[in-house]
């Protein structure tokens, strides 16, 4: 398909290497032909921004599945190197997910009036600085473990760090259900 052929813009041209997010972005841009150029951007932004927030969101849930499966009595060696190279990624992601999210409240279609007055937007945060305050412990836990070149990592401890963990998988499901609750209008 020759893109230049759609009569879209340049910006929408580059975009091409994106993937399927320039064709859902190219969707949007056709349905809307009443849109001026700057609110059909001001979409396609919104989109991309929900897009990554998304997908940074589930791929932490991942990274903290993994965690708690790699949490078992054993630990050493080779799994102890690579829960640690798991937890550096998951709080990377971790952050990324807060920078799109600002950028969500800042240059999202909503505004920021609609999340600051948005009571299950503020359940939201609370349970992730909730989630961030929880993986606090077991990320200085895997540090230590990973200094001291003990092997392996005595029970007890495991089963402590497992406790952390778990109270971080109920934390961040309740930011799902707070997500999918703004995602309905409530709170609003």
């Amino acid at each position: 398909m020759d893109r230049a052929k759609l009569g879209l813009p340049a910006v929408w041209q580059e975009m091409a290497a994106i993937g399927v997010p320039f064709v859902v972005a190219v969707s949007i841009y056709r349905r809307q032909p009443q849109a001026n150029e700057s609110q059909r951007t001001m979409d396609v932004v919104d989109l991309l921004l929900a897009i990554l927030h998304h997908f940074l969101v589930f791929t932490l849930a991942g990274l903290l599945a993994a965690e708690l499966a790699l949490v078992r009595p054993g630990l050493s060696g080779s799994n102890l190197a690579l829960l640690g190279r798991i937890d550096g990624a998951y709080g990377g992601v971790a952050m990324a997910v807060i920078v799109v999210g600002i950028c969500r409240v800042i240059f999202g279609l909503k505004g920021w009036e609609y999340y600051l007055s948005n009571h299950a937007f503020w359940g939201k945060m609370v349970a992730f600085v909730i989630v961030g305050l929880l993986s606090i412990r077991p990320t200085l836990r895997i540090l230590a473990w990973r200094r001291s070149g003990a092997a392996p990592v005595p029970d007890g401890e495991i089963a402590a760090v497992r406790s952390w963990i778990r109270g971080e998988v109920f934390f961040l499901a309740l930011v799902l259900v707070f997500a999918a609750a703004m995602a309905r209008g409530i709170g609003a």
